[in-house]
């Protein structure tokens, strides 16, 4: 039987293998060696004789320390500065880093390799560019190459200088070298030009196209324009063409090495990639001809790990990295309800994933049509709540008097102003929100005297006055009465009571809605020495938001007001105010309010006579497949001055091969396409001579083919699809199939959503909509049941009228 372990012995001849197995020493136990006598000795020590091991520098040796104390029952905390040791043991030993060793000598001789290849590249570039110049400039003792062979020489240096990661500046010098070479002047761009260009730039980069960005990269590299951000743009395309490669490579391999597991899914069936809140993620069989609806059923309620329903949810659009990798959320793009998933194929590619995410509040403003509950999934994604918001949005620009200019704010509150300044709060007295904006403008244009105005008899705020650093009072007046030269002359009057006399700054605070009529009064009876400073609400938006609910009818009395007193409103806020209330001239508030176009199961129906179904999912499919194996147009028609009838556009295009081509047409006669909808890059045209609001005839489907013809290269047969407004689908899609060759497979592609369509297209378009059904008519076109009969009772004799608006 050994004696007790002295811990200040060496450890070598005290410490043998025995003594590490407690099963070898039945005899005594292993508590018995943390035994120690000496209480100074012990604290030093430490149990088991862990200073020992902290001092040894062999793994195998604290590994069994670790082991017996575990077997003897040491808390972790004992424990913990072993597995320290450990790993710092484990970290210094330079057997277990050969790897990464190898690996960091790897990377530096390809860096090394790279730099030199990239030096060499540049010398050659340069030398060239040499040459060539003394080419072009035709000086003495320049040497005498053929024109074509230094063409050549120079595209090889370029290029290799580009994939070496060359000097930027130096390839686009020599860009504008090989255009002169060639005999190509540099395309001149103006500052407009450029701006644009710099905002396609931040679009794509926004959106992650590298189509896009390419072409925009190209486009400024032809015309040697420096824009800010060129250089990150280009190291986020390397970046995203890098990771694109290493995706296709990686399917392309797992393919090679699996080719027996892989499942063909059935012809009307594929596999949707679901990933939820908590991490989970696996496939759902699904219908491509499904809407998002059918999907949710099929997928709700979601329960968490403690069996608890989720609610609040919104599904978008993800990306998962290939070997189960992490999953990236795209927050713009949600899956619509309404639409079917093969209208949607950014959802069904491989590696994207629909990503279903438990928001903690609700946005207030713009609704998601993926933050839903069981009732909210099939409304409509328009409501008339939200189309009256903005229809009030427009009265509310007509009534309300805008802030003014920072030109006009200097020259009033500016230095060098010597006068006084008094604020009047219109409506003070009673209204809080009127009283939290005096402050502000008492300090902005500093004022001596405030006045709150308010009814003699009416109910006043108990609260103390808004600022102390001023005198206050109180003026008689009634806040949404008449205003004129009396009222005007009565207030004065009440300032100069107060020891205010002019020539003193009068600051007008009041509410939106009443601003335009107060301070057209107050400039025609305010004397000369007395200067109006007004103070309107600064965000109109959030005034009408706030204000719509308390003085909605207020709106159309003082609209009426501002009319007869010779005040002109703008085209919109008139539009607007006979959208909601058509009599709203002579009755103002007392008007009735008219039902919103587009919505109700009348408009409903009328719209139904003008539009064009979307097709089913055996027809759809069979354009899809056909456009695979031959060429496929996509036609949107005035997507030049459409955004959306131009997003639309981008949706089909995804869905069909890299040869497909935009077409975007515009009415030329009436109004020229805008410069953000322009065609970018050599598969968008721009055709202007077929006018989708006219007839489509022989000589604009003539005018169709020519001009792919001529631009493009393209004849029959191909695959054409049809995107428009959904009033104008039917009427094209007849047009379109009867005038054009029986080669070509016309494929209509209306909205999806009907009823959404319905709401917004009836608002803006609705004379047109009945324009459309009396074309329809002499077109001879079956009239859906019930659509006709819908519009007779909407507007009675919309027949009798031939005008095509």
């Amino acid at each position: 039987m050994h004696d007790a372990w002295d811990p200040l012995a060496d450890p070598a001849e005290g410490f043998t293998k025995e003594d590490a197995c407690p099963a070898a020493r039945a005899d005594q136990p292993i508590a018995q060696a943390n035994e120690v006598h000496d209480a100074s000795v012990a604290a030093l020590v430490g149990p088991l004789g862990l200073g020992t091991v902290l001092a040894t520098h062999r793994m195998r040796t604290v590994e069994e320390w670790i082991w017996q104390a575990e077997e003897a029952g040491l808390c972790a905390e004992d424990i913990a500065p072993a597995r320290r040791k450990l790993a710092a043991l484990a970290k210094a030993n330079p057997g277990l880093h050969w790897e990464h060793k190898q690996a960091q000598e790897r990377a530096k001789q390809e860096q090394d390799a790279g730099s030199k290849k990239r030096h060499v590249a540049e010398e050659q570039l340069r030398m060239l560019m040499q040459e060539t110049q003394l080419i072009l400039d035709g000086q003495a003792g320049a040497p005498q190459a053929d024109r074509l062979h230094c063409l050549t020489a120079l595209k090889d240096a370029v290029t290799r200088s580009y994939h070496a990661g060359g000097d930027m500046k130096m390839l686009v010098a020599a860009r504008r070298i090989l255009l002169q070479l060639e005999g190509r002047d540099r395309p001149a761009i103006s500052q407009e030009q450029k701006q644009d260009l710099a905002k396609e730039l931040l679009k794509a980069l926004k959106s992650k196209d590298p189509e896009a960005l390419r072409d925009v990269l190209k486009v400024a590299s032809e015309s040697g324009v420096q824009l800010p951000g060129l250089e990150v743009a280009r190291k986020k395309l390397a970046e995203w063409e890098k990771v694109s490669d290493k995706r296709g490579s990686s399917s392309q391999k797992q393919g090679q090495e699996q080719p027996m597991e892989k499942k063909q899914p059935p012809k009307n069936e594929s596999k949707l990639r679901i990933y939820l809140p908590d991490g989970r993620r696996g496939w759902l069989p699904v219908d491509p001809s499904i809407t998002g609806v059918q999907v949710l059923e099929s997928l709700l309620p979601l329960k968490d790990s403690e069996g608890r329903v989720l609610s609040n949810l919104q599904f978008c659009l993800g990306h998962e990295a290939p070997q189960r990798g992490p999953v990236s959320c795209i927050d713009n793009v949600e899956l619509v309800m309404e639409r079917p998933l093969y209208t949607q194929p950014e959802f069904l590619r491989d590696g994207a994933v629909l990503c279903v995410r438990q928001k903690s509040t609700i946005g207030v403003g713009k609704s998601s049509s993926s933050s839903i509950n069981a009732k909210a999934a099939t409304k409509p994604d328009v409501r008339p709540q939200e189309i009256k918001l903005e229809l009030l949005q427009d009265v509310m620009k007509g009534i309300c008097e805008p802030f003014p200019p920072f030109y006009i704010v200097e020259r009033l509150v500016g230095g060098g102003r010597l006068a006084r300044a008094v604020v009047v709060a219109w409506g003070g007295a009673f209204d809080a929100s009127v009283r939290q904006r005096c402050p502000e403008t008492i300090e902005s244009v500093g004022a001596c005297h405030l006045v709150l105005t308010g009814p003699p008899n009416g109910h006043r705020l108990m609260d103390p006055p808004p600022t102390d650093l001023v005198q206050c009072s109180h003026f008689d007046a009634d806040v949404d009465g008449f205003a004129g030269g009396d009222e005007i002359h009565a207030l004065l009057h009440h300032i100069r009571q107060q020891g205010v006399a002019p020539p003193f700054l009068l600051g007008l605070v009041s509410r939106g809605y009443l601003s335009r009529r107060l301070v057209d009064t107050f400039r025609k009876h305010l004397p000369e020495d007395i200067l109006l400073f007004p103070c309107p609400p600064f965000d109109t938006a959030a005034a009408c938001n706030e204000e719509a609910q308390l003085f909605e009818n207020n709106f159309f009395d003082e609209a009426r007001r501002l009319l007869v007193a010779g005040v002109e409103l703008s085209k919109s806020c008139t539009k607007a105010l006979d959208r909601l209330r058509p009599q709203w001239r002579e009755k103002g508030a007392l008007a009735s309010e008219a039902m919103l176009p587009g919505f109700g199961p009348k408009w409903l129906a009328g719209f139904r006579a003008v539009c064009q179904p979307f097709p089913d999912f055996e027809e759809f499919s069979a354009g899809i497949a056909k456009a695979a194996s031959s060429v496929s147009i996509v036609l949107g028609c005035g997507a030049a001055r459409d955004f959306a009838v131009r997003d639309r556009c981008k949706e089909v295009m995804q869905m069909l091969n890299s040869s497909s081509v935009l077409v975007l047409t515009a009415d030329m006669q009436h109004a020229r396409p805008r410069n953000d909808l322009a065609p970018r890059g050599s598969r968008e045209l721009l055709l202007g001579s077929l006018r989708a609001g006219e007839d489509v005839d022989d000589a604009g489907c003539s005018a169709l083919l020519s001009h792919l013809k001529e631009k493009a290269g393209l004849e029959p047969p191909f695959v054409l699809f049809v995107v428009s407004r959904a009033y104008l689908s039917r009427r094209l899609s007849i047009c379109l199939r009867k005038h054009l060759p029986g080669s070509i497979l016309c494929v209509p592609c209306p909205p999806a959503n009907l009823e959404a369509a319905c709401a917004e297209e009836c608002l803006t378009f609705e004379d047109a909509i009945f324009a459309e059904a009396l074309q329809l008519e002499e077109l001879g076109a079956g009239a859906v049941p019930g659509s006709l009969e819908a519009l007779d009772q909407l507007r009675p004799g919309w027949r009798a009228s031939k005008e095509k608006k």
